[in-house]
């Protein structure tokens, strides 16, 4: 939204000509308090704002707009955040940007359960804002593959298992006349295949 500087207008009361006085932002509140202060009942305050493209929600006479986004404070759930706002789009930044009681409610699996990577990479967290606030992601990163060993696990994180030892599984013998026993073919217990 673009800001342009507040006015203060006084309007016209009593035969008094109207005044109409751009001032920085932080004079606005301390003439509305002066004026109210001294009891002056000629002039009606009133905070008047150029074509800036926000809702019509605006702060007037009396209200206080501390951080200039066009909602008085009475019903900005947080006037010194310009982002915090009734009708603000929804980021997710863990506040409640559209001032409807709810945090980050448009983000449902913001603080789920999450896992990234495959195999021996697989980690896992649970969701967390983007720093952007564009939507979530997990909070843990993928971990580091290594070299395929024969050992029953997905150590270069592929989705496969002991690929380059095709023959694992496969029936086996060993052993000669009424020693010989049949079995399956297994890893080496160093790995090597």
């Amino acid at each position: 939204m673009k800001r342009a500087l507040p006015w203060f207008q006084l309007k016209h009361q009593k035969g008094r000509p109207s005044a109409l006085v751009p001032v920085p932002a932080r004079w606005v509140w301390f003439l509305l308090g002066s004026v109210g202060a001294t009891g002056c009942k000629s002039y009606k305050t009133e905070l008047v704002w150029p074509d800036t493209g926000a809702s019509a929600t605006t702060a007037m006479a009396g209200e206080v707009d501390n951080d200039l986004d066009g909602h008085p404070a009475e019903t900005d759930c947080d006037d010194n955040d310009p982002s915090m706002h009734p009708g603000a789009d929804e980021v997710c930044d863990g506040k409640d940007n559209d001032c409807d009681g709810q945090i980050d409610e448009d983000f449902p699996t913001k603080n789920k359960a999450c896992s990234v990577g495959v195999g021996e990479c697989l980690r896992t967290g649970t969701n967390q804002c983007k720093s952007n606030g564009s939507g979530v992601q997990c909070s843990v990163s993928v971990g580091t593959p290594s070299a395929e060993t024969c050992d029953g696990k997905d150590n270069d994180c592929d989705g496969l298992t002991d690929e380059n030892w095709p023959t694992k599984g496969n029936a086996c013998t060993s052993g000669k006349g009424l020693c010989r026993r049949a079995g399956t073919l297994i890893c080496a217990s160093n790995g090597a295949g």
